[in-house]
């Protein structure tokens, strides 16, 4: 249904450290909510080459704001997978073309911060730079049908 977005390799680095000196280092910006998420992953991918496909809300059916459980819902529905948690830094350093203004959502599992809330990744582009950041993704947190997630292709 949607088109290969990037393939990228993915699992390059197997700590939230590494990860963000990784991207600091290529001249990106990492929120400190994106830190706090890396910070939570207990277990980093191994270097594996992974498909990515793009979709907003609009073009995956939903003509209202959505749920994070409601999209999960859908991409899976679809035939499509989830993206890893450390997906979302590989992403962001493989994407050196965003443009100006636009903010990608990693769809994931949200992942609990340091004080409980849950969240997800997401990449933009802004005037102060390009960023890791994190986005609140809990029970009564829904997004835009303009708004654009990332995931996995099939397998």
């Amino acid at each position: 249904m949607f088109k290969i977005w990037k393939t990228i390799m993915v699992g390059a680095y197997q700590s939230a450290e590494a990860w963000i000196k990784a991207l600091t280092s290529s001249g990106f910006r990492v929120s400190g909510w994106a830190k706090d998420i890396l910070a939570q992953i207990k277990r980093f991918q191994s270097p594996t080459q992974v498909s990515f496909v793009k979709a907003t809300l609009a073009e995956l059916g939903f003509t209202k704001p959505a749920t994070l459980t409601e999209i999960i819902a859908r991409i899976k529905e679809l035939g499509y997978e989830l993206c890893e948690p450390d997906d979302a830094p590989a992403l962001r350093l493989a994407y050196t073309d965003q443009s100006l203004g636009e903010w990608l959502y990693v769809a994931m599992e949200p992942v609990r911060d340091s004080d409980g809330d849950l969240w997800v990744f997401r990449l933009g582009y802004v005037a102060g730079g390009m960023w890791l950041y994190g986005r609140y993704a809990g029970p009564d947190g829904a997004w835009d049908p303009g708004g654009s997630f990332l995931f996995r292709s099939c397998k």
